[in-house]
């Protein structure tokens, strides 16, 4: 309804605004645009990755190894992301300051072209039990952040941001489209 009611007043303004008016329009315009296609809240869950097994490449391929796995409903991440002041992730545990890690590392290459983030950690996979903890929790950071900030990024692009996948790219694609994966 807004999106209507915002096109019939640039009808208005079109007809019978000055050089100066079309101009404050045209800002509002971009600023009520952006504001229209930022979600006020993004809400995350991916679940934990199982690898079956690295198969080796060399070391003159791009990735050194691919493999094959399986991503589980859980245990899970789950995240929620809202616009702020600043950035700031909020939980408790190791979950909440390896986010707030991730998030210091997306923001010293891309800082936020529109908003900051206010980063809920509600649930987390145990770490350092071989189920992609670190892939899914860092993908699911820079995803939210991305997502906050009216961006759209493929997983391919997240895991750039916080380094992950050198060596198999099964979390990474499983974070996209889930499922049993070949990484060949």
């Amino acid at each position: 309804e807004l999106q209507q009611q915002f096109a019939a007043l640039k009808v208005i303004v079109g007809k019978t605004a000055g050089p100066r008016e079309l101009e404050a329009f045209a800002v509002l315009e971009d600023h009520v645009g952006l504001a229209l296609e930022r979600p006020t809240r993004v809400e995350l869950t991916t679940g934990a990755r199982l690898h079956f097994g690295l198969l080796a490449h060399g070391r003159d391929a791009a990735r050194q190894f691919g493999g094959a796995g399986v991503m589980l409903e859980t245990p899970a991440v789950r995240l929620a992301g809202e616009p702020a002041e600043h950035d700031e992730v909020l939980g408790e545990g190791p979950a909440a300051d390896r986010a707030s890690q991730f998030l210091f590392q997306i923001r010293e290459s891309f800082p936020p072209r529109n908003n900051a983030c206010r980063l809920s950690v509600e649930e987390a996979i145990p770490s350092h039990t071989g189920l992609g903890s670190g892939t899914q929790l860092g993908l699911a950071v820079a995803r939210v952040l991305a997502q906050v900030d009216g961006q759209q990024p493929a997983a391919v692009a997240l895991a750039e941001r916080v380094g992950r996948g050198a060596r198999s790219g099964i979390g990474i694609h499983g974070f996209d489209v889930g499922g049993f994966l070949v990484d060949a």
